[in-house]
């Protein structure tokens, strides 16, 4: 079984041979450290499993906030990057984003795409041709073992009827190292594919060449692989069971709750911020929190 996750970062790490990746590393204010990785030809998609694209990895010092200078200063990075990634792949001026929540709403460590959804500032029903604000909505879009629908086949029937020029989508991700849990916040113009670093993956992947539109996702990890975790204390795959070579575990913090309360409100002002900064960031975060 290849063990694998949902952050490029983590995913690049471990290759002997990294060509094909292109990488930027900047260093800022308390510990705030900006990775900015691009895959390039298909040869380093096959080899690293890693999509082709652009994936710019923002890391927090400390899972939780130390200060509210420091929030509002990783907010400012985080929004800085969605905007980046967002105007590298939109063409259009305006522009009219649909943001959809990914995950199950009811497991905490999966309910990342909903409660950022809760906090999205929707300006679609207000805006029009003279308004200064982006036209913004927003839907959690759930699982398919519960309401039996692709969340493909949801977001790609939304585009439809929206008619959005891009999708953000917001999901749960998974790691290979328990630091990255809650810190390292993940933003791509490659697409998603939902369930992707679990292993049970879904059918389709969300993406521009999919669904027709640009696709930004937009997430941070709350699991780490079980058996990532122990090859790395051991130095060695462990036996598994021959009949269940696939069986894996994922873990997360006891402190979740609080960790999911924390990454949604600032992946959600980030989002609301690099959506539409007129706003200001003081009022986007009072209309956030």
């Amino acid at each position: 079984m290849t063990i694998r996750c949902d952050l490029a970062v983590d995913m690049a790490e471990g290759l002997d041979d990294k060509k094909g990746f292109l990488c930027n590393v900047i260093y800022g204010k308390y510990n705030v450290k900006r990775e900015d990785i691009t895959v390039t030809p298909a040869n380093s998609e096959i080899k690293s499993g890693v999509a082709r694209g652009r994936y710019v990895t923002v890391i927090r010092g400390n899972a939780e906030k130390r200060s509210e200078e420091e929030k509002r200063y990783f907010i400012k990075v985080l929004a800085k990057a969605i905007s980046d990634v967002l105007s590298s792949s939109l063409t259009v001026k305006p522009f009219s984003v649909l943001v959809i929540g990914l995950g199950n709403g009811y497991m905490t460590a999966d309910a990342l795409g909903k409660k950022v959804c809760e906090k999205i500032i929707c300006t679609r029903s207000i805006s029009d041709e003279n308004s200064p604000f982006t036209s913004v909505c927003s839907f959690a879009a759930s699982v398919a073992g519960i309401t039996g629908i692709d969340s493909f086949e949801v977001v790609n029937g939304l585009k439809d009827q929206v008619k959005p020029d891009a999708v953000i989508c917001v999901d749960s991700l998974s790691a290979f190292r328990t630091d990255r849990i809650g810190r390292a916040f993940q933003v791509s113009n490659a697409g998603i594919r939902a369930g992707g670093g679990s292993g049970k993956p879904s059918r389709y992947v969300i993406d521009e060449s999919s669904i027709g539109v640009p696709v930004i996702s937009v997430g941070v990890p709350f699991v780490v692989s079980a058996r990532k975790m122990l090859k790395d204390v051991y130095g060695e795959e462990l036996s598994y069971d021959p009949i269940f070579p696939e069986d894996d575990m994922f873990v997360t913090p006891r402190d979740v709750d609080g960790i999911l309360k924390e990454c949604s409100e600032v992946i959600a002002t980030a989002v609301n911020l690099a959506l539409n900064p007129e706003i200001g960031l003081e009022q986007t975060i009072s209309m956030t929190s």
